[in-house]
């Protein structure tokens, strides 16, 4: 049972270095849903302010029933803009800067060095190459700190996950 799998991945982790990174999408909801049943009830969003008003609004109605911090960074997105260039093709700076790099710095804060996603395998041929438990290269540019990606539901497919979100009756955004 995929449930049950991932129940078990989640419970396997130390609660007190893991947090999962609700993103606002199902994927991400479904996991929040599984770890909170299987007592890990702490999820980060990562607030770029780039969102739309209905996304956020459902972020915080989610926080009736989830124990969910927004960070959000210090510089936004436009004055990056200013002090760099905008995002292109070439340069793509905008998730590392303002997602990634903020959940770093997170972990660092809180000891969360397990971050539980929503990845799962069959969204991309990269992501078919994850592992449930994934020390990515570039999560691991401060060598100080080892940073780890849980993705309890990579071999998910997308129908897996909306049967969980009906069966359960959860609020998807």
């Amino acid at each position: 049972n995929l449930v049950e799998e991932s129940s078990e991945q989640i419970q396997s982790l130390d609660f007190s270095k893991s947090v999962v990174m609700f993103s606002g999408g199902k994927d991400s909801l479904v996991v929040m849903d599984i770890a909170k049943k299987a007592g890990l009830n702490k999820s980060v969003y990562i607030n770029s302010e780039l969102e739309f008003t209905i996304s956020r609004r459902y972020v915080e109605q989610m926080k009736e029933n989830y124990n969910i911090e927004d960070v959000v960074p210090k510089i936004d997105f436009f004055e990056f803009c200013r002090r760099i260039c905008p995002p292109s093709k070439r340069l793509k700076w905008c998730c590392k800067v303002l997602k990634l790099a903020l959940s770093m710095k997170h972990a660092i804060k809180t000891g969360n060095f397990y971050q539980l996603t929503g990845i799962r395998s069959d969204e991309s041929d990269r992501r078919s190459k994850y592992e449930v438990i994934n020390a990515d290269p570039f999560i691991n540019v401060n060598k100080r700190y080892k940073f780890f990606q849980v993705n309890p539901i990579l071999y998910w497919s997308e129908e897996d996950v909306w049967d969980y979100i009906r069966e359960n009756k959860l609020q998807y955004n």
